[in-house]
């Protein structure tokens, strides 16, 4: 099967929203997110493959519901699973102001299954009475294996503890920490160190994953105890670009690369 993880920046290629506070042109938009999807139902083959998507656009700056009105549809083809659309919205105390969140993607009728919000592992704990982070992960089971798919904000607290105590085979996602980041807090070292203890990462530190950064923050990590019994690929990078009609001018799909890892029992 193969694991994959990609943060597709709201599709809007490399343009940095978080410094600029707002999209590309949604035209621009839906190119990217055309061509991201066309990488994707490429790369899905098998009904055990599955891609983990980070910063997927749910809502725009106006609070309107973006997915349901531009971005559902381009997944037809696919199946996608994310909290949102079955749980009521008192259960994220962000559901109203969010403007992203993170999916799973697989074939139609895919083996991976949404693990029920009242079944899952992981609790990051409440505010105002509703549940913290809801829109950035989410967990999967496919018979015996589970998943966690996961983007971490590090100034978020906790998260990152949280992630560290858990039990999943798999998890794949954006962590926006590696242990070559320099990071004054100890609290999210010691997790780290922790997670490291437990999982067997699949891309290595020091190959880059965020173009915008310069880093390899992204991660696909295998629970060490499913790792004796099966065999895995290292991380495969796919850097995505998109020719344009300029002579040797090319654009990224998105500021984070593809990556892929397969996993079989030996």
């Amino acid at each position: 099967m193969k694991i994959m993880t990609w943060n597709v920046n709201r599709f809007n290629g490399t343009w940095d929203y978080y410094r600029k506070h707002h999209d590309i042109e949604m035209s621009e938009r839906i190119i990217y997110a055309k061509k991201i999807l066309g990488k994707l139902s490429e790369a899905l083959l098998s009904l055990d493959d599955i891609a983990i998507l980070q910063e997927v656009p749910y809502r725009g700056d106006n609070r309107e519901d973006e997915w349901e009105r531009n971005w559902k549809d381009l997944f037809e083809d696919l199946s996608v699973m994310f909290w949102f659309k079955d749980e009521p919205k008192g259960k994220d105390f962000n559901y109203n102001g969010t403007k992203n969140v993170t999916i799973a993607v697989t074939k139609k009728n895919g083996n991976w299954k949404l693990r029920p919000f009242e079944l899952r592992a992981i609790k990051f704990g409440k505010t105002k009475k509703c549940w913290d982070y809801v829109n950035r992960y989410i967990e999967l089971e496919n018979g015996e294996l589970s998943l966690l798919g996961v983007y971490i904000s590090i100034g978020a607290g906790g998260q990152l503890k949280a992630v560290s105590e858990s039990k999943f085979s798999l998890i794949a996602g954006d962590f926006n920490y590696n242990s070559l980041i320099k990071d004054k807090n100890e609290e999210n070292y010691r997790s780290y160190c922790k997670l490291n203890q437990a999982y067997e990462q699949l891309i290595p530190e020091d190959v880059i994953t965020d173009n915008k950064t310069i880093a390899g923050i992204d991660k696909i990590l295998i629970n060490k105890s499913l790792s004796e019994t099966c065999k895995y690929s290292i991380c495969v990078m796919d850097y995505c670009f998109i020719q344009e009609t300029q002579p040797y001018e090319k654009k990224r799909y998105s500021d984070h690369n593809l990556c892929i890892s397969e996993i079989e029992k030996k």
